[in-house]
């Protein structure tokens, strides 16, 4: 696992958590806001992979019309 936080990231997932009304305490909030940033590194690396695989279709596809 990279051990490299993205600050940028990490920041907007705290101000999104401090939005969030059901929180009780500050360790909640530390939490859900590690577990909002770990959902968005996680769908920017879906989001790589599903690239990749588009690109790889679309080289095999040109390939096999030949």
């Amino acid at each position: 696992m990279d051990d490299h936080i993205n600050q940028s990231l990490y920041a907007d997932s705290i101000k999104e958590a401090t939005k969030v009304e059901f929180l009780a305490s500050s360790k909640e909030l530390f939490l859900y806001a590690v577990s909002l940033y770990n959902s968005m590194m996680w769908g920017r690396k879906i989001d790589r992979e599903n690239l990749r695989n588009k690109k790889r279709s679309k080289k095999i596809g040109r390939t096999s019309k030949v």
